[in-house]
């Protein structure tokens, strides 16, 4: 699994929870996550957070959980990216 394909399935990830009428080639890997289109909010990312636990078999502890990290799908995705690879 490359960026590009966590960065896909995030969005996958992204529209499903978020209940989003887009495909992911609509939402940009730069798309602001809390100041963009896709209505993310507090309730939406623990959501979220439960979701990319399961669809990516990690664990995201709670120390690691800030504003940056839930930047844009590009954070988020080397986020994944570097706990898949990098941190295992």
């Amino acid at each position: 699994m490359n960026k590009d394909s966590i960065k896909r399935k995030l969005k996958k990830v992204l529209i499903n929870i978020l209940n989003l009428e887009m495909s992911e080639d609509e939402i940009a890997d730069k798309e602001l996550l809390f100041e963009g289109k896709l209505g993310f909010d507090s309730l939406a990312t623990i959501r979220v957070v439960f979701a990319i636990e399961d669809e990516f078999d990690i664990e995201i502890e709670d120390e690691e959980l800030s504003v940056d990290l839930f930047e844009s799908i590009e954070t988020l995705g080397e986020y994944i990216y570097n706990k898949l690879f990098i941190n295992c």
